[in-house]
């Protein structure tokens, strides 16, 4: 794959194994703000170099986790 693709590819993942706390986690500013009840937070970088990391080289995955932010 070129780098390109392998960027796209982790791109993708990302987007369909997470999702922006504001989406569908339960928000409660009395308790400090985000309720995780479904696990979390997840630092981006950190789940796409546990997935990606053996496949691609890690400037290529703080490209993307940058990107992600």
């Amino acid at each position: 794959m070129r780098k390109a693709e392998k960027r796209e590819a982790m791109l993708q993942w990302f987007s369909e194994n997470y999702e922006d706390p504001a989406e569908n986690t339960p928000y409660e500013s009395a308790e400090g703000g985000y309720q995780y009840i479904w696990g979390g937070p997840y630092e981006a970088r950190d789940e796409v170099y546990a997935q990606f990391g053996d496949l691609v080289p890690e400037q290529l995955i703080e490209e993307v986790a940058q990107e992600i932010f």
